[in-house]
């Protein structure tokens, strides 16, 4: 009889793992995996209390779990060592070592402070440095052991302006444990696997942890991961260690799409960075964020950008439920037409229950606006704002009746490439500080648009629709077509949040 292969789910419990970055972000949340699955930890950081409050999660995990803090800078080469020691003085070995301990700066290259970026070498470098080799002689003696290094797709696959410190030292960390790698099969440590982990966005303080020297209010980078489903995948490579693993919405994509375009790719991220991901100038402080300090008070696994939600929404959306055939709006109605059925995200307990006659004209395209309902309909609600910043179009050349009553049109210039169209957006239907649907018209074609906005906690959940009347996107439906009405639908909703939550954007916008 065959045997029957069985995937282990997790590591068995009583395994002993160390965790280097333990107090917030990506590694809490992998003291807490691992925690669940009763295992045993070191858990070190420079945050003493928030450590503290990580062992008693940890211990409450599971009823196997046991958990231990060890204070350290990871800079500090004997400091490290010292929380290896204290492992072997509580369990007797160490199993895996996890180096998830990081900071970030942002800013030019030309303007970064050289001891700002000298800090963040030493903590995301040499720290993992001095993991390594506090890990290895515990392993050695042995023969078995996995050590886990949290890198990421920024510097490990693609570059972006602004962190070019950061994503240099994680390029560094690819390199090292590519090194690592040969050293430990020359020397016959072949049960000792290296895992290089690369996440994509996710939704940690690491950007309210960040120095920040751009004078710039900073966002994560959409889409966000949560900090579980990293946790999840560094639990994995403990029991099937792989040499590299990306984890995160298009981490398998994104660097596929550099490889076959680089300069493509590069001008978008250039693009999407500078336009979505950064406010106007002087929105921000500088700040030195937690690269000399620890933090405290501010440790925690999110960073408040929705992480899971916004998983839940891109799982629950699936592929954009174009119509099969040209879309036909009913000649007596002012609804959407029908659409597939999408679920928007559950509610939070203060927000309305949406409607289910509207559920099945949610949209695909949905973004959480750290702005008030108000607020955002201001911008909708500004011929200008709305056509020069949401729609992105060159220029407002006309504005016939009074923007956005239903029967007012705005007439602008939409730049494509090199070439220039002239469009013209028709209000159909305008429920203050909640409706507004929309028929656009270009030499492209022509498109219903539908925003629908809902008070949700302490911002907006922003939906929009889109559906092709006429034109190519309403003859053909293609991967391609998908791909760039989501990209352009998600730049759209980057700039009406930016706009919004931002008071000089909206000054800004005005004197445009």
């Amino acid at each position: 009889m065959p045997r029957m292969r069985t995937r282990e789910r997790g590591p068995a419990p009583g395994t002993v793992v160390v965790v280097t970055g333990a107090s917030s972000g990506i590694g809490r949340a992998v003291a807490r995996a691992f925690a669940a699955r009763g295992a045993r930890l070191a858990v070190t950081a420079r945050s003493a209390d928030a450590l503290d409050e990580v062992v008693r999660e940890c211990a409450a995990a599971h009823d196997r779990a046991e958990a231990v803090a060890v204070p350290a800078d990871v800079t500090d080469a004997a400091a490290t060592a010292r929380v290896a020691e204290a492992a072997l003085a509580r369990y007797g070995r160490i199993d895996v070592w996890v180096n998830a301990a990081g900071v970030g700066v942002l800013g030019r290259l030309d303007q970064v402070p050289p001891d700002d970026v000298r800090r963040l070498w030493e903590v995301n470098v040499l720290g993992v440095f001095h993991g390594v080799q506090a890990a290895l002689p515990a392993m050695r003696r042995r023969g078995r052991g996995v050590v886990v290094n949290v890198s990421s797709l920024l510097g490990g696959a693609v570059e972006a302006p602004y962190q070019g410190p950061y994503a240099a030292s994680k390029a560094a960390l690819i390199t090292l444990d590519e090194v690592l790698r040969q050293e430990l099969a020359l020397s016959g440590d072949h049960g000792i696997a290296v895992c290089t982990l690369l996440p994509t966005g996710v939704d940690t303080p690491f950007f309210q942890h960040a120095a920040n020297r751009t004078g710039r209010r900073v966002r994560s980078l959409p889409a966000v991961a949560t900090p579980e489903r990293v946790a999840t995948a560094v639990v994995r490579a403990a029991v099937r260690p792989r040499r590299r693993v990306a984890v995160g919405p298009g981490a398998r994509l994104l660097p596929a799409a550099h490889a076959l375009a680089p300069d493509l790719v590069r001008r978008v991220i250039r693009r999407r960075t500078e336009s979505a991901y950064f406010g106007a100038p002087g929105t921000a402080p500088d700040t030195a964020g937690i690269l000399h300090e620890p933090s405290g008070d501010t440790a925690a696994v999110s960073g408040g950008r929705h992480g899971r939600l916004r998983t839940a929404g891109r799982r629950a959306a699936g592929p954009p439920p174009w119509p099969s055939g040209p879309a036909r709006w009913p000649a007596s109605s002012g609804s959407a037409p029908d659409v597939l059925p999408r679920s928007p995200p559950a509610p939070p307990p203060d927000s309305p229950v949406f409607p289910p006659e509207e559920i099945a004209a949610m949209a695909q395209w949905n973004r959480l606006v750290e702005a008030p309902p108000e607020d955002v309909w201001s911008v909708l609600s500004d011929g200008r704002l709305y056509s020069r910043f949401v729609t992105g179009t060159h220029d407002t050349w006309e504005e016939d009746g009074e923007w956005p009553a239903p029967g007012a049109e705005l007439g602008y210039v939409l730049k494509l490439g090199p070439k220039s169209y002239r469009g013209r957006t028709t209000s159909r239907i305008c429920e203050p500080g909640r409706r507004l649907e929309l028929e656009a018209k270009t030499d492209l074609g022509t498109a219903r648009i539908a925003f629908r906005l809902e008070p949700w906690g302490d911002g907006t959940l922003v939906v929009v629709d889109e559906h092709p009347l006429r034109g190519p996107a309403a003859r053909w439906h293609n991967t391609a077509v998908d791909v760039l009405t989501r990209w352009r639908h998600r730049s759209m909703l980057a700039r009406l949040e930016e706009v919004a939550t931002s008071r000089e954007g909206r000054e800004r916008g005005a004197r445009t």
